[in-house]
Formats: C-alpha cells, sequence, structure tokens
C-alpha cells in the first residue's frame, strides 16, 4: 500500500474516533516486511490537524496544516468522507461500530479505496513516527516508509480507556 492511502486510512480512523466520541483507543496494526507493526504515518499538534509540511525558516520550523474544508486537500476530504458515509450528520454516533472492530476496520477500508484521492494535497516527507514492531518489542521514534517494505493494513485494535481524552 502506499503511503498517502496509509495516511488516508490512519486519518480516517482518528477522525471516526473523533466524530463517535469514542472513549477507547483505536489502532490499526500494519503487516510490513518485518513483521507486524504500528505507528503514525503522519503527524499532529494538540489541534489534531495533520501537518503537510515543515520547512527550516531563520531559526525556526514552519508547518503547514491541513485546511478543513478544502477540497484540494488529502486529510479535509477523508475527513468529510468519514463524517458523511456513516451519517455522522444525521446524529448518529456509530458507537455500535467501536464493539465490533473488525465491521469498523472493513466498512473504513471500504470508504477510503472507492475514493481516488490522487492529486491532493499531502504531506511532503515519507517518514512514519512511533514505529513499533509487534513480534520484536523494537521501537524507533521514525522510520523512513519505504525500509518497510511491502505494508497492508491487517487489524484495527481495541483498547478500552478509562480516563477522559
Amino acid at each position: 500500500m502506499e503511503l498517502d492511502k496509509v495516511q488516508q486510512l490512519q486519518y480516517a480512523v482518528a477522525c471516526f474516533k473523533e466524530f463517535s466520541h469514542a472513549k477507547s483507543q483505536l489502532s490499526l496494526i500494519w503487516e510490513t516486511n518485518h513483521g507486524f507493526a504500528t505507528f503514525d504515518s503522519y503527524q499532529t499538534e494538540s489541534d489534531k490537524l495533520p501537518i503537510i509540511s515543515k520547512k527550516v525558516i531563520i531559526k525556526m520550523i514552519d508547518k503547514t496544516k491541513t485546511v478543513p474544508h478544502d477540497s484540494s486537500d488529502m486529510f479535509a476530504v477523508v475527513r468529510d468522507l468519514v463524517y458523511t458515509k456513516f451519517e455522522f450528520n444525521n446524529g448518529n454516533d456509530n458507537q455500535f461500530l467501536i464493539e465490533e472492530p473488525y465491521i469498523l476496520f472493513g466498512k473504513i477500508k471500504d470508504v477510503i479505496d472507492s475514493n481516488d484521492l490522487s492529486g491532493k494535497k499531502r504531506p511532503n516527507n515519507k517518514t512514519v513516527w512511533n514505529v513499533s514492531f509487534v513480534e520484536s518489542n523494537v521501537s524507533l521514534p521514525f522510520l523512513d516508509f519505504s525500509l518497510l517494505g511491502n505494508v497492508e493494513p491487517v487489524s484495527l485494535a481495541l483498547e478500552n480507556s478509562t480516563d477522559n481524552e
């Protein structure tokens, strides 16, 4: 799977969690050439908007973030797709899907797979962050995406949380 599709799928899961007000942690598990792994395919800050680019400008880093409702922005389009396809606009919270992560996983994959977002603005790097390999317990702060080899989503893990996220 290409990095842009990985980012779309991961952001769709994050949007679903936000719109449904889920207290559980939802994490995609990926199969790579090095075994099963988890990672972040894009960066955010406290506002949870994905960062599109970073540039060094005279002793500082200038960040460009996704712009909600911008039809030329990949993340904005994914956000809108999740909102409309899961009918959050009709007052649905879809909590029942959180309890059946394998169904949610399939539905989110279908939404992403059925939409071609090539040509949209997306992050300008090929890095993934917070990489953890399940079998070897190796964790890395970041890694070039291409080093993972073939990457495919295999599961959506549900971790119940007791805190107020």
